[in-house]
């Protein structure tokens, strides 16, 4: 990306349950999902980025997060600059859960 800005995609957990993911840039803060450790399921995995570019042709960050939340499914969203509102970095364009049985 041409005139690359600096990005900070964090979670600080501040307690078993509430883990916040948070993207940072030229001043902003934005949380994108919570996430919780389940009590019962000793591996959770916390932050996982799946992919970061420009997807949308923009020249901005766009960002494919494992956002699962629990030991028996799965999710993931999609986050696009060119979807963010006022006052966002991002918005969310597309988000997949499934669960096992």
């Amino acid at each position: 990306m041409p005139n690359a800005e600096h990005y900070t995609l964090s979670m600080t957990c501040r307690s078993a349950d509430h883990c916040p993911l948070v993207l940072s840039a030229h001043g902003q803060r934005q949380q994108l999902a919570v996430l919780s450790r389940d009590g019962d399921v000793p591996d959770f995995k916390g932050l996982r980025l799946i992919w970061a570019g420009d997807l949308d042709g923009d020249g901005k960050l766009d960002l494919l997060v494992d956002i699962t939340n629990h030991y028996n499914g799965s999710g993931s969203a999609l986050f696009l600059s060119s979807k963010a509102k006022s006052g966002e970095i991002v918005g969310l364009a597309a988000k997949l859960e499934t669960v096992g049985c």
